[in-house]
């Protein structure tokens, strides 16, 4: 300490922590042991800041030291009040740790009192208060890092087997030095793990001590603080970082403290519910739309409470624990609302309900929606089957996306929706969006020059899912353009960080070279990307070429609930592309934007748009059709655009990871995993991810006609049956049933407590047995989920795969068996994972 802060024998400290606590030695043996003067308090509780502040100025202190949470607290009180800021002007310098530091807390401060130095501290009971400091600057303004050791003790970033990582990678914080302690007394096997022997020899000391907390070294060599390891949690099957919500919550301007807590409902599902302090009025729908343009829906609370203050422990800092019986009293006092049922009929009541029973609520009205409720698809699946029961008949889960209101899902079910549902829905819209799409772009500019070629600089959507994981892979491999990612993160440490995850999961190399990387955290639907004049100007004037991969893929919700995301989100993009420097554009679309069932002996040519007689119904695929028109409309202003319609997309042709969200995947899995497969008649083309990304980068750096279409599919058709049958020789024990049987069975497994959420997304796509082609059979049409594409012309495509040296692989038994290997291994393991957990 005298090293870092120097020996002023003036010095006076603040015994601002309670004895009891680590902190407190630091405040009273180290300016003792200088000769200088500590300021014990007598105060009645530990906030009753405005005597903490008078302290501060009768006794002249120099230095003291706070907890994040208080010292918010203090930075809020002195804004509103200059006289508070005139007593604390003998302070030199402020001490933060215990939790994760707010920047704006602290810069808001600096702007206070300029002359106090506030420096941020790390480091864990175990490690005698504190071992890793930062002086906070200018430059810290959006993140501030934990710093770097100070004199005789080190530390360095592992994973679980205490190999040390590289810089920039995250893992765990391992630290060491005369600062150690000896072990936890009483408690032998938590000091075996806790404080393991050095293995590295350069390293000269006995033990180690591994902190639990998750960081990594910056390029400047400072630590930086990324959450506990034990702050992660699932969530519907995907892990849940808490702290990166919590970090994206106070970037906010309004809030001033940010927590996330994990709780079950009655079945079983973990939740995340926000809690949060504000400095400037808010509310939750605001705070909630603020998250859902940041992060991931699954990572966005279900709840966020506002609170006056947050709950402090004995030793200042927030308390959890706390915060988890607010979040769950909140919960239980809602419920204690009820509604009045005299007055509503049989269906309303039945749907109000269910609903309760869903969210486990009785407030809610009939003129609640089900998705502001906190409703997704596996929820839809819960009500439907609900319904079903009070009902007694069959409901189709898309009524829930077409009628979101209590009130209006009782009216559609009272209207017999299925009968009456119109074959043109959405087609309207789509037509309204077209025509005001042409007014738009019409105020746009004509491209004339030429374009950069090869491009250099190439803008990407989607790069987080299954095939644009593929194309960012190939694109970093097969060339030396920069890559611009579209991709939900408040930070570019954080994008990088879900790329790699995404190329991990899907078994492609997850060595990113940030210099080849940018993070663009942008909102595709929202007007010029949500982006700055600033950095719209600069993408516009730089992008060489667009690849548009990005789509929300659902097929139980209506054109109108997917127009942002994959109408609007693809208009920006155009508008993009149409201003600064010439670009050209690929479109990533598929083949069901044709209704290829309803076009008998007519074969789609590649050139086609649509017409009457094959217009698709589903709104997905309408919403891929009008990205389409939007494109075309571009294309007549000079824009070279480029629309890729893509068959089945399956592993690739060598080796890799199957698509776990197509539909062919999950059925796979439900047979595996419940021992039977159901006897229909089904062939879906195997068309390899690998091989489509190739080709597409291949165009995409290569001179060839302008403005085409390419239906990208293996022609090579696969069999369902064929594959259940190689899955039956892998000592998997598979029995053929009826479509009817096994739609009962899947049925009957999703209302299981342990269902896990896959069975359920795959019931939510399942025709009906109602809906089959054969009575007897009860074998359904998959029109809906597997496109035909025996119907489709792809003579275009065939010169670009012949011009680019590729070929589609033959679905021979090679092909199949490895792929039936995979989808086994995987079904068995989740099966493991399953009764694991």
């Amino acid at each position: 300490m005298n090293r870092r802060f120097g020996d002023q024998p003036d010095d006076v400290i603040l015994q601002n922590s309670k004895h009891v606590f680590d902190s407190s030695i630091w405040q009273l043996i180290w300016p003792l042991m200088n000769g200088n003067t500590v300021v014990i308090p007598d105060r009645n509780g530990l906030l009753d800041l405005d005597a903490t502040i008078d302290l501060i100025a009768q006794h002249q202190i120099t230095m003291a030291d706070f907890v994040p949470t208080i010292f918010n607290f203090m930075v809020e009180m002195l804004s509103v009040s200059s006289q508070r800021i005139s007593k604390l002007t003998s302070l030199r310098r402020l001490l933060i740790g215990g939790e994760e530091i707010n920047p704006k807390a602290v810069q808001k401060f600096r702007r206070l009192l300029p002359e106090v130095g506030i420096t941020n501290t790390y480091g864990p009971t175990e490690a005698s208060i504190g071992m890793v400091f930062h002086d906070v600057d200018d430059e810290d303004k959006t993140n501030i890092s934990l710093g770097r050791p100070i004199d005789n003790t080190f530390l360095f970033i592992s994973n679980e087997e205490l190999i040390a990582l590289p810089r920039g990678e995250v893992g765990e914080i391992v630290i060491g030095g005369e600062c150690l302690g000896r072990g936890y007394l009483g408690e032998h096997w938590k000091t075996a793990f806790s404080f393991p022997p050095n293995p590295y020899v350069n390293l000269r000391v006995n033990r180690l001590y591994r902190t639990g907390d998750l960081g990594f070294i910056d390029t400047k060599g400072n630590l930086q603080y990324k959450g506990r390891s034990d702050f992660q949690v699932k969530v519907d099957g995907v892990r849940i970082e808490i702290g990166e919500i919590e970090r994206c919550l106070l970037d906010f301007d309004q809030v001033l403290e940010a927590k996330v807590v994990a709780q079950k409902d009655g079945s079983g599902r973990v939740e995340l519910t926000a809690l949060v302090s504000l400095s400037q009025p808010s509310n939750e729908s605001t705070l909630k739309a603020e998250l859902q343009e940041h992060l991931p829906e699954s990572s966005v609370p279900k709840r966020i409470l506002i609170l006056g203050e947050m709950p402090v422990n004995q030793n200042g800092k927030i308390d959890r624990q706390k915060l988890l019986e607010i979040a769950g009293a909140t919960s239980m006092a809602t419920a204690g609302q009820n509604v009045d049922f005299e007055n509503l009929n049989e269906i309303e009541a039945a749907v109000l309900q269910s609903m309760h029973e869903v969210f486990e609520r009785t407030d809610i009205d009939l003129d609640d929606d089900f998705f502001d409720l906190g409703g997704d698809s596996l929820r839809a699946v819960t009500l439907i089957l609900l319904l079903e029961r009070r009902l007694e008949q069959e409901v189709a889960v898309d009524v829930i996306y077409r009628y979101t209101t209590a009130y209006s899902l009782a009216r559609g079910l009272e209207q017999n929706f299925e009968e009456t549902r119109s074959s043109d829905n959405g087609a309207a819209a789509l037509q309204k969006d077209l025509e005001e799409s042409r007014a738009k772009l019409a105020t746009l500019q004509s491209f004339k020059s030429s374009l950069a070629s090869p491009p250099t600089q190439i803008l990407l959507t989607g790069a987080t899912g299954f095939v644009g994981a593929r194309v960012l892979a190939t694109l970093l491999k097969t060339s030396s353009a920069h890559i611009h990612c579209v991709v939900r993160s408040h930070s570019e440490e954080a994008g990088i960080k879900r790329l790699r995850q995404t190329l991990l999961a899907y078994g492609l190399p997850a060595s990113i070279q940030s210099e080849r990387i940018s993070i663009v955290s942008a909102e595709l639907t929202s007007m010029r990307l949500g982006l700055t004049p600033t950095h719209w100007s600069f993408l516009s004037e730089t992008i060489d070429a667009v690849v548009h991969s990005a789509a929300s893929v659902d097929f139980m919700k209506d054109y109108l609930a997917l127009r942002n995301a994959n109408v609007i989100g693809t208009r920006h993009l155009l508008e993009l592309a149409l201003e600064g420097k010439p670009k050209s554009f690929h479109h990533i679309s598929t083949l069901s934007v044709f209704n290829a069932h309803e076009a008998k002996d007519h074969r789609i040519e590649e050139k086609e748009w649509t017409s009457d007689c094959n217009f698709p119904t589903d709104g997905y695929s309408l919403s891929k059709l009008a990205s389409e028109g939007l494109v075309e409309q571009a294309q007549a202003m000079g824009l070279k655009a480029t629309i890729y319609r893509l068959g089945e997309m399956m592993p690739c042709s060598e080796k890799g990871v199957y698509n776990p969200r197509a539909f062919i995947s999950r059925l796979v899995s439900a047979s595996v995993q419940c021992g039977i497969y159901p006897d229909i008649e089904m062939t879906f083309d195997y068309t390899p991810v690998d091989v489509t990304a190739k080709v597409l980068c291949w165009r995409i750096f290569n001179s060839f006609p302008d403005n085409q279409i390419y239906h990208l599919f293996n022609p090579a058709e696969a069999d369902f049956r064929l594959l259940m049958e190689e899955l039956g020789s892998l000592d998997l024990s598979l029995r053929r049933v009826s479509y009817q049987d096994f739609f009962k069975v899947i049925k009957h497994e999703i209302q299981k407590p342990d269902a896990n959420n896959e069975l359920k997304a795959l019931f939510s796509a399942l025709p009906l047995p109602s809906q089959s082609r054969g009575k007897e059979t009860g074998s359904p049409s998959f029109s809906s989920v597997v496109t035909p594409a025996e119907r489709f012309d792809q003579r275009q495509a065939r010169q670009l795969l012949q011009a680019a040296g590729l070929n589609w692989p033959k679905f021979d038994k090679h092909l199949l068996t490895a792929y039936a290997r995979q989808l086994a291994e995987e079904s068995l393991r989740s099966q493991e994972v399953l009764s694991f957990n």
